[in-house]
């Protein structure tokens, strides 16, 4: 039986002397996993490689789906220009796929998620954002997809990522917010598509936004991500560069 559906692809594998696994996201079937030769018959090799947002024909076997056909719609190719974009685009890929190991299973979670790795990759690719303020988006909003809503009500002034509350005394996994950084957070929460990224923060608070995100997503996961640190180096490094 033939498929059709549309996806990004967040993960490649090589499978065998001239075969590859592909992870790809899709809109309407979640992330499924598909079997592609290296030579995809009326697509073209772009059409089938990591981060490629692609039409795909899939043929669907007894227990594994096969790449039929595929025509590459965006390539993201700003995502290959330097090694920062390169290692963030693969944490939110990281990400995703271990997100689908949890608890999502509903179908307008897919369409939510789609829509954020999309919007993100747009937005790392032209570099029209600040890379901490495109991951912190994305960190929360992927979280609250998760069904873990943060409670932003009450006048601590701290973040447990622990409780997912504001808290009044600090500790370890406690992190200090101004009113600008809960604005954002809110903001995030309610937004939807390229307008949840639509918010402003000083370098400082961004910073600040970025680090609780992360422990809020990271503990959430409850496993290790090996890209963020890859990014972390990396994006340290550039920093320096500029110093």
């Amino acid at each position: 039986m033939l498929i059709k559906t549309s996806g990004v692809i967040v993960k490649v594998k090589k499978f065998g002397n001239d075969s590859r696994l592909l992870w790809i996201l899709t809109n309407d079937r979640g992330l499924i996993r598909v079997f592609d030769k290296e030579k995809t018959s009326g697509g073209g090799f772009v059409a089938t490689e990591l981060f490629c947002y692609s039409d795909f024909v899939l043929f669907r076997g007894k227990e594994a789906f096969r790449v039929n056909l595929a025509e590459i719609k965006e390539a993201f190719w700003g995502l290959r220009s330097d090694v920062v974009s390169f290692v963030l685009a693969s944490y939110f890929c990281e990400v995703v796929c271990k997100v689908f190991c949890e608890t999502m299973s509903q179908s307008d979670d897919f369409e939510l998620l789609f829509d954020l790795v999309i919007c993100s990759f747009h937005l790392l690719a032209l570099k029209k954002k600040n890379f901490l303020l495109v991951k912190a988006a994305f960190e929360l909003k992927i979280a609250c997809l998760l069904g873990f809503l943060p409670n932003l009500n009450g006048d601590g002034k701290f973040f447990s990522s622990r409780r997912g509350c504001l808290v009044n005394s600090k500790n370890n996994e406690c992190f200090l917010v101004s009113g600008d950084i809960l604005a954002a957070m809110s903001f995030i929460i309610r937004s939807s598509g390229k307008k949840m990224f639509s918010f402003e923060l000083s370098e400082e608070n961004l910073c600040r936004l970025g680090s609780l995100t992360e422990k809020y997503l990271v503990d959430r996961l409850e496993c290790d991500v090996k890209t963020l640190a890859h990014f972390k180096q990396f994006w340290n490094l550039e920093n320096q560069r500029h110093q």
